[in-house]
């Protein structure tokens, strides 16, 4: 969201472009014009002649509507049907219906379309201005025709609909006056057949003998069907009765188990043991109590003798019973079942003879109905379908949807916008704002200057122009209250808290990885802030090849740091006036550079320079060294050499990325340390407010007035 909100302009410029094209290609449209009929394909009430039985194709149950009304949607985009309503309507007439002999038409002349006749090119024009479009979740089916003449859109949408509708009625009735021709002769056939199959069922009926009972079945059928389920009844109780005893037999315990008294004597026997073993622990054998508790054993025990014979006898007697009970129902059953045998072939002929007849009964009274049924669903005109809502002429134009056109280009030029925002954002590698260089070089950032463009419009004015660009190398000292100078005091604020950390930086050599990135503009200033702060400060342009400090202090640079540095005396002997000079901010001094020479990396690497920076480090409290950019010339490597930290000056949106990173890398190597480093000449306007840098326009104006 903060790059779409700094690139708001050039979002609003695409998508205004985009909403601008789909104006002007909805005006260059022609215009269309479309009329709807709504037809309702309803369900035929099939109570009424039972014309469901009659017509094959009757509307099907609901479980099958969609399918149904889907179907009839294809129906109504036949050829046939469309070429009907546009003979109804003379389309081939009309001159947007009838072929162009335009340069296409004449190179296809050989194609089958050039062999089709005028109504079948119109029938073909009319179906691609036809939509046919079931309504969702309703029986409903819209019939929408476009065409530039309204009501010619109204007529054939109707048109269209009420064909369709006869079309419906004509196959109804063809299908229920066929079924009624084809049934005729068959009734005849099959009232003659069912005449036979009854006379031949009461004939043999008279000449068998057969008695039936209830349910067309014989009395020895019935009696033998309950024979058989007694003897199974019968079976399945001597089964059960015969694992009872054999058990038993097997294993007499059972009964103790089986038999509820004999449990409770068994319990009973185990407490009267159990007294009789805590007795006989402590008293006589001949003592009373023990003479009675064994009486009471012996009593139990012969208890539990008699009611186990009682059991196993119980079970020998119910095993014998069911033995004899099966036997006789065997018996009986077999003699019925001989009985049955006997009257099972004159059955099975006689159910022949009835299903014949039963059949052919069904069969001629459905027939006849259909008949009849088909007789009347021929004379009655009905039909399914109706036309609830006929077409209506329009009153706007169809297309071109001015509003979903202009909603389409207004996404269409978002979207384009975006993307080439976001695209532009990730391809481009420069730095552009706070944040990015600590993030990408592992450096603290220890200020960030604003561009001179970004300044108020009274500030302007108040620090005059050059060449159509402010003079900001002085602003600090000339314009104290401005946006850049608090952000280079708030820069020396910076530094100034890192010396609280235990390291005091006299000598700071400022560079940048390339020319014109604003190192010597804020040396200047960042010298002019100390000076203010902190006692005397002295500026050297170290830059001889391209020196600038002299002018913007209004100095000569007839003598300075390569004259020094060429001198045979001692720096040590000469006076400071003749080492620097002063400058129109108190506290501040400036060596300039002094004539370019081309021995300048001799010079910069000499003893004499060591020796002229002690002195410096003893007169004065700061010194800053305005270095040439470090990636294109060795000079800001050596002078780094007598510093205690360099700071890296970077121009926003001016070097990418991997630039900045080699210029740190290199300072790096030669064991240098790097403090820090300058955001310079980053526009507030565009990234203050998504970074969280508040305008304090408002303030400065206060202050200013």
């Amino acid at each position: 969201m903060r790059v779409l909100y700094r690139r708001r302009v050039t979002l609003l410029s695409v998508t205004l472009a985009g909403v601008f094209i789909a104006a002007l290609l909805s005006m260059a449209q022609p215009r269309l014009y479309r009329s709807v009929a709504s037809l309702e394909v309803q369900g035929v009430n099939e109570n009424f002649l039972n014309l469901r039985d009659i017509d094959p194709a009757a509307t099907p149950n609901a479980s099958s509507n969609d399918v149904y009304v889907k179907t009839q949607s294809e129906i109504l985009q036949q050829d046939a049907l469309i070429e009907q309503a546009s003979d109804k309507l003379n389309l081939a007439e009309r001159p947007e219906f009838q072929p162009h002999s335009g340069f296409w038409e004449r190179l296809r002349e050989a194609s089958p379309r050039a062999a089709q006749n005028a109504a079948q090119y119109a029938a073909d024009v009319a179906r691609k201005h036809l939509k046919i479009e079931p309504a969702r979740d309703s029986q409903i089916i819209r019939v929408a025709f476009d065409a530039h003449d309204p009501q010619l859109a109204a007529d054939f949408a109707n048109t269209l609909a009420r064909t369709f509708i006869e079309q419906s009625v004509n196959g109804r009735r063809r299908a229920a006056q066929e079924i009624q021709e084809w049934l005729g002769p068959r009734i005849q056939e099959l009232r003659s057949k069912l005449q036979t199959s009854e006379a031949a069922l009461d004939e043999y009926t008279r000449e068998s003998g057969l008695v039936l009972a209830p349910g067309d079945d014989t009395l020895a059928a019935d009696k033998l069907r309950g024979v058989q389920d007694e003897l199974s009844k019968a079976q399945s109780d001597l089964i059960a009765k015969q694992v009872q005893f054999d058990l038993i037999a097997k294993n007499p315990a059972e009964i103790t188990t089986e038999n509820p008294g004999i449990r409770d004597y068994e319990t009973k026997l185990t407490d009267l043991r159990r007294q009789l073993a805590d007795l006989e622990s402590i008293l006589q054998p001949e003592s009373y109590k023990v003479v009675r508790v064994k009486a009471q054993i012996v009593q139990l025990e012969a208890a539990i003798a008699r009611e186990s014979r009682r059991v196993r006898q119980s079970v020998q007697n119910d095993y014998v019973a069911a033995q004899r009970r099966q036997t006789g129902l065997a018996s009986v059953y077999a003699r019925q079942s001989a009985l049955v045998s006997k009257m099972t072939a004159k059955m099975t002929h006689y159910n022949t003879l009835k299903h014949e007849v039963d059949t052919n009964r069904q069969f001629y009274e459905a027939m006849l109905q259909k008949v009849n049924e088909a007789g009347l669903a021929s004379a009655v005109r009905q039909s399914n379908i109706r036309l609830v809502a006929p077409a209506e002429p329009a009153f706007r134009p169809y297309k071109p949807n001015l509003p979903l056109n202009l909603s389409i280009g207004l996404f269409a030029g978002l979207v384009l916008a975006v993307g080439s925002v976001m695209l532009t954002e990730q391809t481009n590698s420069r730095l552009r704002a706070p944040g990015e260089a600590s993030f990408y070089l592992n450096l603290p950032e220890l200020g960030t200057i604003p561009s001179a463009e970004s300044l108020e419009p009274a500030l302007q004015k108040l620090i005059g122009t050059e060449n159509g660009k402010q003079p900001v190398e002085r602003i600090t000292w000339d314009k104290r209250f401005s946006k850049m100078s608090e952000a280079f005091r708030a820069t020396v604020a910076s530094i100034l808290s890192a010396e609280q950390n235990g390291d005091h930086h006299d000598v700071l050599v400022i560079t940048s990885p390339l020319a014109g990135e604003g190192k010597t503009t804020v040396s200047s200033n960042l010298g002019i802030a100390l000076a203010e702060v902190r006692g005397r400060v002295l500026l050297i342009d170290g830059d001889m090849r391209r020196p600038r400090l002299h002018k913007i202090f209004g100095l000569a640079n007839s003598w300075g740091l390569s004259d020094i540095l060429r001198e045979r005396n001692a720096t040590e002997d000469l006076p400071l006036d003749a080492l620097v000079k002063k400058t129109g901010v108190p506290r501040l001094y400036l060596l300039p550079s002094g004539p370019c020479t081309d021995s300048i990396f001799s010079l910069l690497y000499s003893e004499r320079m060591a020796r002229l920076m002690q002195r410096f480090r003893q007169e004065f409290d700061y010194v800053i060294v305005d270095a040439p950019p470090c990636l294109e010339f060795a000079d800001a490597r050596i002078l780094a050499r007598y510093a205690e930290g360099v700071l890296l000056v970077l121009r926003a949106n001016y070097g990418d990325k991997k630039t900045a990173l080699a210029a740190a890398n290199r300072l790096f190597l030669d064991g240098v340390p790097v403090l820090g480093t300058i955001l310079n000449h980053w526009n507030p306007v565009v990234w203050g407010d998504a970074y969280g840098y508040p305008s304090y326009r408002g303030v400065y104006d206060q202050t200013a007035s």
